[in-house]
């Protein structure tokens, strides 16, 4: 059999492992045994990596993405089942359907009452406002203005997993099948209906616009991208990649265009509560972290050294110059006890700070300064904005405090463009995060294997280390 048989071959394959997917959804299937299937899926993508569709280039993209289509069609027909942000996304736009602001009630909130249907129930932290961006909420309203339905969005996120393989295609179109048919980001996209489609879309955006030259698309792009997710904001230092003069003209645009739309997510909702949903999520929330966990534990090591140094009781830390800012910040959003605390509760002594909070919001810190450094070490070097582009988001996501499997639809159309391995490698060994995802369906907890999470970053350390060696070994001496 030819190479270009073994291809569509795989191709198929890859569709048809992901349908039985959809159908074990559909049928009752435990929710692992879903995950096993979509597993399974990686074999024969594993193969159309190594064969590649033979054919014209964007022939074989249409193709794929035909193929792509067929399967992401089943998984938007079966139930959500491994994820339940969808339904926060149903709740949002019926919220902002009925001319209320979603930042400012969490769906608990007896004054929404009159808008619970079926889907409430299903709703994650529903104590908590919405933390997703204006552009998604208009997404959200698109979605729900369809149907008000599960499958809406997901065939929504699943019509911009295919426009960004299109994207991926004028990039690198020789690899932009295998974003199409990528088991993980397909069924992130049809299956979990997941926003983050529209951040990796905006985001290869900006890229291709860098690429060109065309910086003030490429200022809106990552807007855009930053009013789906916040992650566009990373890229932001790469349009000091442009030359000078145009290069200011962008990078002013994308900030005072971010600064617009992030005032709203971080603002509202302060009359129930001492911070946002946003809030709650950027300074507590973990899950499957990886490098995070070494910088949360090396800052609580060296906060309790400090403690000890203060005279604090064990595991505490006494930071008495900070009493002047801390009375200031009491109460609004700056305030660093926000979160820190169960509702209504004080401290006998402001300036007293437990090492493990502490040390875990100076690592989401010391985490942003280490992308921040990527991000600038490719300006210096003057990279080609794809390649920058894909470390800083990859980098990000090394280091975040939380990643979910759907977080890589933000890196793959940039790692199958670039030509590299490490971002393909995880979407397949981040299947192991849903280790825990029949017991959450039955008790509502979620608890991680750290076995499963050690084996899921090996994979990606060894192949990013790989793929490093090899960088050094081409370059010229």
């Amino acid at each position: 059999m030819t190479p270009r048989r073994l291809a569509y071959v795989a191709a198929l394959a890859t569709a048809a492992l992901l349908i039985v997917a959809a159908l074990g959804a559909i049928r009752g299937a435990r929710a692992s045994d879903v995950v096993l299937a979509i597993a399974a899926a990686f074999v024969p993508y594993a193969g159309l990596v190594w064969w590649r569709l033979h054919d014209d280039a964007m022939r074989a993209t249409h193709v794929a993405i035909g193929i792509a289509l067929v399967a992401g069609l089943a998984l938007v027909c079966a139930p959500p089942l491994l994820s339940d942000d969808v339904y926060r996304y149903l709740w949002d736009a019926r919220v902002l359907r009925n001319g209320i602001d979603p930042y400012a009630y969490p769906p608990t909130d007896p004054a929404l009452i009159g808008l619970r249907d079926a889907l409430h129930a299903r709703i994650n932290h529903p104590d908590l406002p919405t933390i997703y961006p204006p552009l998604a909420q208009i997404v959200f309203v698109i979605a729900d203005a369809i149907a008000h339905a599960p499958w809406s969005m997901k065939l929504v996120a699943l019509i911009a997993h295919l426009a960004t393989t299109l994207v991926v295609a004028r990039l690198a179109p020789e690899r932009a099948p295998l974003h199409a048919l990528n088991p993980l980001a397909l069924e992130e996209a049809a299956l979990g209906g997941h926003v983050d489609a529209f951040a990796g879309l905006f985001l290869v955006l900006a890229v291709l616009a860098m690429a060109r030259s065309a910086w003030s698309r490429a200022a809106l792009a990552i807007a855009s991208a930053t009013a789906i997710k916040l992650v566009g904001l990373v890229l932001v230092p790469l349009l000091a990649l442009a030359p000078r003069a145009r290069g200011a003209i962008a990078i002013s645009i994308s900030i005072i265009v971010g600064v617009s739309v992030l005032a709203p997510v971080s603002l509202a909702g302060h009359a129930r509560d001492d911070t946002s949903g946003l809030g709650h999520y950027a300074r507590r929330w973990r899950g499957n972290e990886g490098g995070f966990v070494v910088l949360a534990e090396g800052s609580r090591l060296a906060l309790e050294g400090l403690g000890r140094v203060s005279g604090a009781p064990p595991g505490w830390i006494r930071l008495p110059f900070l009493a002047p800012v801390i009375a200031r910040v009491r109460g609004t959003p700056l305030d660093p006890r926000a979160t820190m605390l169960a509702p209504k509760k004080e401290v006998q002594r402001p300036t007293s700070f437990e090492t493990r909070h502490l040390g875990d919001l100076l690592a989401r810190g010391l985490a942003l300064l280490l992308v921040l450094a990527v991000a600038i070490a490719h300006v210096r070097k003057g990279s080609a904005p794809l390649r920058a582009a894909r470390d800083v988001v990859l980098a990000l996501l090394l280091v975040a405090p939380q990643v979910h499997p759907w977080y890589l639809a933000w890196l793959l159309p940039l790692e199958v463009a670039s030509g590299r391995a490490t971002g393909l490698v995880w979407s397949a060994s981040m299947l192991v995060a849903y280790a825990p995802i029949d017991v959450w369906l039955v008790s509502g907890t979620w608890q991680e294997s750290p076995i499963a999470r050690v084996l899921e970053y090996t994979f990606v350390i060894v192949v990013l280390c790989s793929e490093h060696r090899s960088d050094f070994a081409r370059t010229p001496v």
